[in-house]
């Protein structure tokens, strides 16, 4: 349901241990967030889909019960979290014509403001979609199951994702930063160095 232009990113992180803290890089600005106890990030598979994934253990995020998607968009013309959710809300209707749609409270510490809601296609897929402003893009997780009810069992590690999601603007030039060519349909891999600050 995230298809959208995608950026390019660069992640710095440490090993991709329980409770470690991965800081993605895009051209003028950085995020970080926590990878919560025994789920796995993974920055290259899903490119042209979300720019990163994060999952419960598995062999790769397609055999995970639940994953979480987790993308960076370009804010357009109407930019708003509601435009945002209204238009996502039109998609998951494209493909499941008898979906169920509710707004949805997280227990989300901090003080960024998310919108949350909860999209079901009986029998066939559910998905909580929560998306937040920053400046000059929109930041959206999608954590997403079949239809077995994982999503109650992953409702803790996503509220540590939004909960630990922090985001800095910074100087567009950075010389490690890698450019896709304009050809490219989606981003690279992405660069990885060492995060010695610990989560």
């Amino acid at each position: 349901m995230l298809a959208r232009p995608a950026l390019v990113f660069m992640v710095l992180c440490g090993p991709l241990q329980a409770g470690s803290t991965l800081r993605v890089q895009g051209r003028d600005f950085s995020l970080s967030l926590t990878q919560p106890e025994g789920w796995t990030a993974d920055f290259e598979s899903v490119g042209q889909i979300a720019n990163f994934v994060l999952y419960p253990q598995a062999a790769n995020w397609r055999d995970a019960e639940v994953v979480v998607f987790a993308r960076v968009l370009p804010r357009g013309r109407d930019g708003s979290l509601e435009a945002f959710m209204e238009e996502d809300q039109k998609q998951f209707a494209g493909q499941c014509p008898y979906y169920e749609s509710t707004p949805l409270e997280l227990n989300i510490r901090g003080e960024r403001r998310f919108l949350v809601r909860r999209f079901d296609c009986p029998g066939v897929r559910e998905e909580i979609l929560a998306v937040t402003e920053v400046p000059g893009y929109l930041a959206a997780f999608v954590l997403t199951s079949g239809s077995g009810g994982g999503l109650e069992n992953a409702l803790s590690p996503l509220e540590e994702i939004l909960s630990s999601f922090a985001w800095e603007r910074r100087d567009a030039e950075r010389p490690e930063f890698r450019q896709a060519p304009s050809n490219h349909p989606h981003p690279p891999g992405p660069a990885r160095e060492p995060d010695e600050s610990g989560p």
